[in-house]
């Protein structure tokens, strides 16, 4: 059986001491020149294209294991395939892209040409123990498990004094950290970027399955089914085409910006999975969290809400005020609260809320609320802040 890795994605801002199993987003930086001439990585393998799949294709159907992935969308007339490792996909021209093999990585540095500095354990075990296996980044080197790791001989970056991270790897003094190359290890971590053409009016059902980096920088297509679970966080930049999301067993998956079409739109996240939009505008939603999982919706406007939180798991609803207003702004909204679950409106503005709960839940209310009631004989414990009756006024 394949083991999943467990990576650190580290931002060019820097880190102290950091452990495994852990990562923290970057932002996409891919330069211009790499933009023109996207197959050559910096450090490793050059990035072969693998399918073009004609722009008429209904779907596209991508089925990923654990790869560092990116989905891009420009002026083309069809979509293109291209990954470092051609014999781990198996693609078709009707749209399908499915990873068959996973690139066997020991622990160490591995620098992609998706513009991802990745530090940590590898593909396969690493020699000490998980909770031994401590990753120290100082500024006389870096250490993985107490052994120092090298460091090219060139100077890179002259001008460089201490630790740098950026987009072309990660320097100390200005020498660029060596990329693994161990007897039995793969050169680097299976990396794919599919390009698909600004006007592309195809669906996506997308699975995925990976503890590395995923980004995609919005769809607008048609209907887009996402299954995001493993390790890692799948970041979106924006959805407005009709949308169904599960988030599962750890995932993590983020959209910034959030517009589906259609009526309905519905989102689960279950087990350990952590689904957070930061912007959406809809007119309807039906979620689900479940297990210890988390929904996180921060700004907008929602015309009706339906929620049920069961187990251990959280709803959170707002984020703040934006210049002294209530961020999210929801219409008639239901919220059911199960076992051990846990809600939070904070600083929204509700026009009718209705909370159905049962002893061992909580909800917390803060907000503009014009309606407000329960329901059950027996309820959870529900502490209202702040409630306003009647029409909200500017």
């Amino acid at each position: 059986m394949m083991r999943r890795s467990h990576f650190l994605l580290l931002s060019a801002l820097g880190a102290a001491t950091l452990l495994p199993c852990f990562w923290a987003p970057q932002s996409m930086a891919i330069e211009s020149d790499r933009r023109k001439n996207p197959t050559k990585d910096l450090v490793g393998l050059e990035m072969a294209p693998l399918a073009k799949i004609p722009l008429g294709t209904p779907s596209v159907n991508i089925d990923l294991l654990n790869c560092d992935f990116l989905l891009v969308h420009e002026k083309r007339s069809d979509i293109e395939v291209r990954a470092n490792y051609p014999g781990h996909w198996h693609c078709e021209s009707t749209g399908l892209v499915r990873q068959t093999q996973v690139a066997r990585c020991y622990p160490g540095f591995y620098h992609t040409s998706n513009g991802n500095n990745l530090l940590g354990m590898g593909t396969v075990p690493a020699p000490l123990p998980v909770e031994q296996f401590c990753i120290n980044i100082t500024g006389g080197g870096i250490y993985m498990g107490g052994k120092k790791m090298p460091v090219e001989r060139k100077l890179s970056r002259p001008d460089s004094v201490g630790f740098d991270m950026n987009e072309s790897g990660m320097f100390l003094d200005g020498h660029r950290l060596k990329p693994m190359n161990i007897k039995g290890s793969d050169l680097e971590v299976d990396t794919v970027k599919i390009l698909l053409p600004e006007d592309f009016q195809g669906g996506l059902y997308l699975t995925w399955k990976g503890s590395l980096p995923a980004k995609m920088d919005f769809w607008s297509g048609g209907k887009c089914r996402l299954l995001i679970s493993g390790r890692g966080e799948f970041d979106i930049g924006k959805i407005n085409s009709e949308a169904d999301l599960v988030v599962d067993s750890g995932g993590r998956l983020r959209i910034h910006e959030f517009k589906p079409a259609g009526n309905v739109c519905r989102i689960k996240s279950r087990n350990c999975g952590q689904l957070t939009l930061d912007k959406v505008e809809c007119s309807s939603i039906d979620m689900e969290s479940r297990g210890v999982a988390r929904i996180d919706l921060r700004q907008g406007d929602i015309g009706t809400l339906k929620a049920v939180a069961a187990g251990e798991s959280r709803i959170h609803l707002g984020a703040g005020q934006a210049e002294g207003k209530p961020a999210l702004s929801l219409g008639q909204s239901e919220l059911k609260l199960e076992d051990k679950s846990e809600a939070m409106v904070v600083s929204c503005r509700v026009s009718s809320l209705k909370i159905e709960s049962k002893p061992g839940t909580r909800a917390h209310i803060s907000g503009l609320i014009d309606q407000f009631q329960t329901e059950g004989k027996e309820c959870g414990a529900i502490e209202v802040l702040r409630e306003r009756q009647g029409p909200f006024k500017d």
